[in-house]
């Protein structure tokens, strides 16, 4: 009601003139002079008004710095009512900009919250804008802004000065980018002048991604497609083209930005503005820019707010009430696409890796570069870092040897895609040629049966890998190494190997993953034979059909041995003639020759969640176990025994289960020491559920279980419980046909 009354008031003081003309009657003290500025201060008024038509014989507010008082006014309305100070009150709002902006591919929407902390109503103000913004282009992509700013009113100059600083967080959905911005800003009836700046803080690039690879003589080329964040300011001047509306203004701005990435092309444009701003609440706008990296880009926003407004001195507007002026800055932090072209270096000693290329079917001559590869296997030289054979090769009577630590020997194919460790991290390397079949080496030189090395491929170096070759027939083993550490040996597929398909002699570390052997020729080939590993995976590999064991392990003292499948080797799927370390699980032994699984000295570590099914004669075969835990392994459907235990004086055997075993499901010869063997469970074997054999002194025996096997549930040839210091409880059967019960108790 009292911008209405005001509004009125002025129409009456505008019009007034017109009216006393017209009549040649003025009322006492009526004001007859031009039009007047509702902006400017009282004695600007009397100024404009004349000394004789002066309102304001009083003293004024002195919130304002003004001298005199506004008496009442014709038709009873008083001025002090209007002029005295309320203060700037908080207020919300919402908005949007439509578009694109310097640095911004398109727009987004914000909500906003306008909190005065600190205030002299018409005179200062200290307050906090905090901003929370949804961007259109990523479903995913939000920011926010949080800026403390201080304004004051300059009576004397008859502007509002300001100064701020902010926090800014932008996160595009994949990326997160931080700045600090600050400015200045004087606002008056006519002009307004604005500068801003802005300062990245932390990573000022990300690495968006790695494109376009090839290969190029012995390196490795692409593109990296960046995205930067850009410092910089901007600055404008604008002019407010309606001064005598008070409850609307329309102002056009000029200005010029400048953008500064470490990296990216430097952003420098100007920019034209034009904002609308209707009763202090909704305020309409759209800008123009143009810079040589983004051309020209246009936008438009719309911004509403809610609650007290913006009105500082008084109920109308007055050039101290911009003291609650929205803030203008740049919300978004300037982002820019940047590519650019590479060498991919070896993260190791930030040189460009060197590729030797191998293709069987190129032409004679060729120097080992992509262009011209050369024809037969060669030892690579020490700077070599990747040794690729193209798909479709076909190397016979060929073999090679990697001797500097770190070199990889990769064959390219269709099923397998291989990766390089470079500066950006590891990227997928390209395909050598558009053939399906990965290399083949056949007929490799060798030692023979039962040799050490060479073999078609000799590990002689640390942290070497070989990777995705078809190795067949190799007149000795298929991989050899001897005392290397960090082996990388994956997706190979090596059959028909007079001895074993993969040999490593020593102690030995790495990984050995996903690798298949098959039909070696032979009692000593076994698919992989290892003398000593100290640490690592050797994770689902397959062996089948060889002539010797699945895997054999001399010493197993630490690492991960899983998920591997020794399926119809003629000896047995697994022997570990001592394992002391690490854990063994989730392995499978199925219709091998004699063991599933054998372990002649079992000291330390775990064996668990292994499977032996359908094996000749033993399930599970334990020489002597001493220490660890055998735990949760399940026998089914093996010759003669489920689990066969020697000698236990250690450790603890528990929680396996055996079935289908024509002997016993479980067999002990002796029992003694620490061993605890518990709850074991035995059902359906064609014979006895438990078997315990010449010696039970000590140790303990509990909590097992024999169901339903044709022989008995226990046979105990020892001596009756209670006549040695042993500990059996609670061992429980039924439906056994030849008896349930432990004999002794």
């Amino acid at each position: 009601m009292k911008n209405f009354l005001l509004f009125l008031a002025i129409l009456a003081m505008t019009a007034a003139p017109a009216a006393a003309v017209a009549q040649n009657a003025p009322y006492p003290g009526a004001y007859s002079g031009p039009a007047f500025d509702p902006y400017a201060s009282p004695e600007a008024l009397g100024q404009q008004m004349g000394p004789q038509q002066v309102p304001f014989p009083q003293q004024m507010l002195p919130q304002n710095g003004y001298t005199q008082q506004i008496p009442p006014m014709p038709g009873g309305i008083n001025w002090n009512s209007f002029m005295a100070p309320i203060g700037v009150t908080p207020r919300a709002g919402v908005g949007g900009l439509f578009g694109e902006d310097v640095g911004l591919g398109e727009g987004y929407g914000w909500s906003q919250a306008f909190m005065p902390l600190f205030q002299t109503p018409g005179m200062n103000l200290t307050y906090v804008d905090v901003q929370a913004l949804k961007y259109f282009q990523q479903t995913d992509a939000f920011g926010y802004n949080a800026a403390l700013g201080h304004r004051w009113f300059n009576v004397a100059r008859q502007r509002v000065y300001g100064v701020y600083a902010s926090y800014d967080y932008q996160n595009t959905g994949d990326f997160d980018f931080n700045q600090v911005s600050f400015g200045f800003e004087s606002l008056g009836q006519l002009w307004d002048v604005r500068a801003n700046g802005y300062l990245v803080l932390g990573d000022q690039e990300q690495l968006v991604s790695v494109e376009n690879l090839q290969y190029q003589q012995n390196n490795l080329v692409g593109t990296a497609n960046y995205l930067d964040a850009y410092s910089g300011f901007d600055a404008e001047i604008g002019r407010n083209l309606t001064p005598k509306y008070p409850f609307a203004a329309l102002r056009i701005f000029a200005g010029v930005y400048g953008f500064y990435a470490s990296n990216g092309d430097d952003l420098i444009g100007a920019r034209g503005r034009v904002e609308a701003t209707l009763w202090d609440r909704v305020i309409v706008g759209g800008s123009i820019q143009c810079d040589p990296e983004y051309n020209t880009t246009a936008n438009g926003t719309i911004s509403i707010l809610f609650g007290g407004g913006g009105s500082g001195q008084c109920d109308c507007p007055t050039i101290a009430s911009r003291l609650g002026d929205p803030l203008h800055k740049n919300r978004h932090v300037v982002l820019g696409d940047r590519q650019e072209n590479f060498v991919a270096l070896n993260p190791t000693d930030n040189q460009p890796l060197q590729f030797l290329h191998i293709d069987s079917n190129a032409a004679a001559g060729g120097t080992g570069t992509f262009e011209a590869p050369l024809n037969t296997l060669t030892d690579p030289a020490a700077s070599t870092d990747i040794v690729l054979l193209h798909a479709g090769s076909l190397f016979t009577g060929q073999a090679i040897t990697l001797g500097a630590d770190g070199q990889r020997l990769l064959g390219d194919s269709a099923a397998i895609r291989h990766t390089a460790a470079t500066q950006f991290g590891n990227v997928p390397l390209p395909r050598a040629n558009a053939l399906s079949a990965s290399p083949q080496i056949d007929l490799a030189p060798g030692g023979g049966p039962a040799s050490s090395g060479p073999g078609a491929v000799t590990i002689a170096a640390n942290n070497v890998e070989v990777s995705g070759l078809t190795i067949t027939r190799p007149q000795g083993d298929g991989i050899y190494g001897n005392a290397v550490t960090g082996v990388n040996i994956n997706r190979n597929t090596i059959s028909a190997a007079l001895d074993d398909g993969v040999d490593l002699d020593g102690n030995v570390s790495g990984q050995i993953r996903n690798n298949t052997v098959s039909a070696g020729v032979g009692g000593s080939a076994d698919g992989l034979e290892l003398e000593t590993f100290t640490d690592g995976v050797i994770d689902s590999n397959t062996a089948i059909a060889n002539g010797g064991y699945g895997f054999r392990t001399a010493s197993f003292t630490g690492g991960q041995f899983t998920n591997n499948t020794a399926t119809a080797n003629t000896t047995g799927g697994f022997l570990f003639t001592n394992a002391s370390g690490g854990t063994i699980s989730n392995n499978m032994a199925t219709g091998n020759g004699a063991d599933g699984f054998a372990v002649d000295n079992f000291t330390g570590g775990e064996f668990s969640t292994n499977t032996a099914s359908g094996n000749g004669v033993f399930g599970f075969r334990l020489g002597n176990l001493a220490g660890g835990q055998f735990n949760n392994n399940t026998s089914s459907g093996n010759g003669s025994f489920g689990f066969r235990v020697s000698n236990a004086s250690g450790g603890l055997f528990s929680n396996n289960t055996a079935t289908g075993a024509t002997i016993a499901g479980f067999d002990f010869s002796l029992i003694q020491g620490t061993a605890v063997i518990d709850a074991n469970t035995a059902s359906a074997n064609t014979g006895n559920g438990f078997n315990l054999n010449n010696g039970f002194d000590t140790g303990t025996f509990s909590n097992n279980i024999a169901n339903n096997n044709t022989g008995q549930g226990y046979i105990n040839t020892l001596d009756p419980v209670g006549a040695t210091p042993r500990t059996v409880t609670n061992n429980t059967g039924a439906g056994n046909a030849g008896g349930d019960t432990f004999n002794g108790p």
